[in-house]
């Protein structure tokens, strides 16, 4: 399976483009999206066109996403909603969780622990892991300079091992760094960049680089 993966489009139409731009060239066989896809207001016009990209697209909301969002989601047929779920597509377990908490530029512990254990259920060695927090410590720091990523998150990584986890939220910090045996992918195209690409087999990742 091939994964194009992108974060922090923030309504941004040029940013659709480029996604565009690349389905086409790419030819992946899902697009997922690691929140903050709209920019608080009015976000139906914007997640509707994500909707008519021609990919399968899996999604989280992140910070900018308001609540509204889940239901677009919900009535868009190209698109699954992730959030506390657990999905299969083309053999791949997915597994999402939105959003973050205003705390999350002082504690680094955005996700709360009930929700991190409930969601801990759904993973194994084999999973994508879709967040829009990257975990503490892993290519987080915010332009503020504080680290922006989960503690919580960084902790269920390291007992649960999954293939990968995808996610955004720190913009100037797209890369691929490891957790162990985990990949994680901050795909973030707010500033620069294009996301990235993976591909899979049998949960295991034989290939992966930023665009």
């Amino acid at each position: 399976m091939k994964i194009y993966a992108v974060a922090d489009i923030h309504g941004n139409l040029e940013k659709l483009e480029l996604i565009k731009s690349h389905v086409s060239d790419l030819n992946p066989d899902v697009l997922v999206i690691a929140g903050d896809i709209t920019n608080n207001t009015d976000p139906s016009s914007f997640v509707k066109m994500v909707n008519d990209l021609p990919i399968p697209v899996l999604a989280i909301r992140g910070e900018s996403d308001i609540q509204a969002v889940e239901n677009l989601f919900d009535e868009c047929p190209n698109i699954t909603a992730l959030h506390m779920k657990k999905a299969l597509f083309g053999g791949i377990s997915f597994v999402g969780l939105s959003g973050v908490t205003p705390r999350v530029f002082r504690n680094g512990n955005s996700y709360s622990g009930e929700i991190i254990n409930e969601i801990e259920l759904f993973i194994d060695r084999k999973s994508v892991v879709v967040t829009h927090l990257p975990p503490l410590g892993y290519r987080d720091e915010s332009f503020f300079g504080f680290h922006s990523g989960c503690r919580r998150l960084h902790d269920v990584l390291l007992k649960r091992q999954p293939a990968v986890l995808i996610c955004g939220h720190a913009h100037d910090r797209s890369s691929i760094r490891y957790i162990g045996k985990t990949q994680v992918v901050n795909c973030s195209i707010a500033t620069s960049g294009a996301g990235a690409v993976l591909k899979l087999f049998d949960g295991e990742v034989i290939y992966s680089d930023m665009l």
